[in-house]
């Protein structure tokens, strides 16, 4: 994963603090805004050979659905549906992606605490420019 960091520009100073209450703002946006969606994820998966080249290379698709409701103050619920047509048993490598949808509430207010982040600087990521923590 860390061959595929953006570097940052030399000389932007980040004010962690207000980068994080503007993305935990952002967060509590969408929780509020988004009680639940579908989706349909497209996976491909690629098995690497010692060398680090690709030997096998499978897709798939599956029908997405995320719930996600505060079930107590300070207590959100993320429930994740998935149907592909087969077991989970059968998938590509034995992996599955569960859990991946919950990774952006680290930077809600209620977990974002409970992280080490640091801001590394202003990076340019799919063509837009943005603090990376």
């Amino acid at each position: 994963m860390d061959e595929n960091v953006p570097p940052v520009e030399g000389g932007a100073a980040c004010n962690l603090a207000e980068v994080l209450e503007r993305a935990g703002k952002r967060m509590q946006e969408f929780v509020g805004n988004v009680d639940r969606f579908t989706a349909t994820e497209s996976l491909v998966h690629e098995t690497l050979n010692s060398s680090g080249n690709v030997f096998r290379s499978e897709k798939r698709k599956y029908d997405y659905v995320v719930s996600i409701e505060e079930i107590r103050p300070g207590i959100l619920d993320l429930e994740e549906y998935e149907r592909s047509g087969s077991a989970p048993r059968d998938s590509p490598g034995g992996m599955t992606t569960r859990g991946l949808s919950a990774l952006p509430l680290i930077f809600h207010p209620y977990y974002s605490g409970a992280f080490s982040m640091r801001c590394e600087g202003l990076a340019t990521f799919n063509g837009k420019r943005a603090w990376q923590i």
